[in-house]
């Protein structure tokens, strides 16, 4: 399987250049941009090929109309207007961030953070406005069909879904690039902000202002557990959680920043956690995205959840005095819980899919078991027993069992002899395990300030 990931993430990258095609357009380069959508496409049509699918085709129909696809231009329409003769230096943060990021802006003298995005906490007047307009330029269809040119030389071909979505995907990236192109120019900010800069419709704006020569920023924002898909930045400055994911990305990407900065984990507002079980021992299971979008790679696969929820159960069974919890992720399809869980009716009363946060559920729980999550390193703070559970045919991205933080739950028997481990673990090595929590803990979510970022910001304005 890891040579299938492995094409699946080369096709995904360099389709054209088997065809001597230019993804370069008006001086973007298209390639770089639609690579988010043909990370999971070209991943599913290689698992159909080699029949490695598992029915994925009977869960990715029923839900498409049910998923936001990263392709639809957002038109604004606010009252900001640049003064000529006021001396101050506009951030530009199309979408939504932090609330942290914003407030951090606000007492600083001569900044002002402009917006298309209503949700963002900000007054009409710093909203911009984006003029829409009927584009006859039709080159996204010459891009379109390459990539399917591309593909079929590579002996491989998309469903009949995917090749619908992929056609309304480019072309609306093709006009978010150019809203984009157009915002830029029109209101010539000092500093681009992006929540994320390796998939639409931030990389658009993120190459737009590489074009034009404003610099760009963006924030890590997850622990980026996916092999090969997230190993590139675009962005000109990098501002990391940790020195580990920038060496991650000094080893791995493509194409290198201006610079990059350590700022650490920026706690976002907690509320007081409550303790209380009632006596009772709970697993807390927390997961990885699995819905068909999300499963870029070939070696992954919709099903790795309810198979792990499967191995939980079963244990359960034989220890009838534990309830689970479950703290899907918000891209997880989390149907696929209910729907095991149906199979399992003694214990359906003692299992609860809950939106609790990981302080809450991780304080209060016994056992944790996670899949390779950024939530998952984070509930190691609280010092549990732990089993990383991950199913799939391809070695994790977190090393969860490097660090000794965990046991290890690679299949059914596995994880169901972890879970035992677990509950039978001695007071000496819960603490050596503990202390393994918290190197990792240290090493790749180390606390930050948000005077970090925007101080980080601020300097390379």
């Amino acid at each position: 399987m890891r040579n299938l990931d492995k094409l699946a993430y080369d096709l995904t990258c360099n389709w054209y250049k088997s065809i001597s095609f230019n993804p370069v357009y008006h001086g973007i380069d298209f390639s770089q941009i639609i690579r988010f959508y043909l990370w999971d496409k070209i991943g599913r049509a290689i698992r159909i090929k080699y029949k490695v699918d598992n029915g994925e085709l009977s869960i990715y129909k029923p839900n498409m109309g049910k998923i936001s696809y990263y392709h639809e231009p957002v038109i604004s329409k606010g009252k900001f207007k640049k003064r000529i003769l006021k001396r101050e230096q506009l951030v530009f943060i199309p979408f939504a961030v932090a609330s942290y990021l914003v407030n951090g802006f606000s007492d600083i003298k001569n900044v002002k953070i402009i917006t298309k995005d209503v949700n963002i906490g900000l007054p009409k007047k710093s909203i911009i406005t984006t003029k829409a307009k009927l584009i006859d330029d039709h080159w996204y269809i010459e891009l379109y069909n390459n990539v399917l040119k591309a593909l079929k030389i590579n002996a491989l071909e998309l469903v009949p879904q995917d090749l619908r979505l992929l056609k309304e995907q480019i072309k609306g990236a093709f006009l978010i690039s150019y809203y984009a192109e157009q915002e830029l120019l029109k209101y010539k900010p000092n500093a681009l902000f992006v929540y994320s800069d390796n998939h639409p419709p931030f990389i658009n704006y993120v190459l737009a202002a590489k074009k034009i020569g404003i610099p760009s920023f963006t924030y890590q924002h997850g622990l980026d557990c996916e092999h090969y898909y997230l190993d590139d930045c675009f962005a000109d400055y990098i501002a990391v959680w940790s020195e580990n994911r920038k060496l991650r990305y000094i080893k791995h990407s493509a194409f290198e920043p201006k610079a990059y900065e350590v700022v650490g984990k920026i706690k976002r507002e907690t509320h007081k956690v409550k303790r209380g079980k009632n006596g009772q021992k709970y697993i807390l299971f927390i997961t990885r995205p699995h819905k068909p979008i999300k499963c870029y790679s070939p070696s992954r696969s919709h099903d790795e959840g309810a198979s792990i929820l499967k191995a939980i159960l079963d244990y359960m069974l034989l220890n009838s005095q534990l309830k689970l919890i479950i703290k899907s992720h918000p891209l997880d399809n989390a149907a696929i819980y209910s729907e095991t869980l149906d199979s399992f009716p003694a214990l359906r009363e003692k299992v609860v899919l809950s939106e609790e946060t990981i302080e809450h559920l991780a304080i209060n729980c016994d056992v944790i078991i996670t899949e390779d999550s950024t939530a998952g390193v984070e509930a190691l703070v609280y010092g549990k027993p732990c089993v990383h559970a991950h199913f799939a045919n391809s070695r994790p991205v977190l090393p969860f069992i490097e660090y000794g933080a965990s046991f290890s739950g690679k299949s059914h028997k596995e994880l169901v002899d972890s879970l035992k481990k677990c509950f039978a673990i001695s007071n000496e090595d819960l603490y050596l395990m503990i202390g393994n929590q918290q190197k990792m803990v240290a090493d790749f979510i180390p606390s930050g300030e948000s005077e970090n970022l925007v101080n980080f910001i601020i300097d390379n304005l």
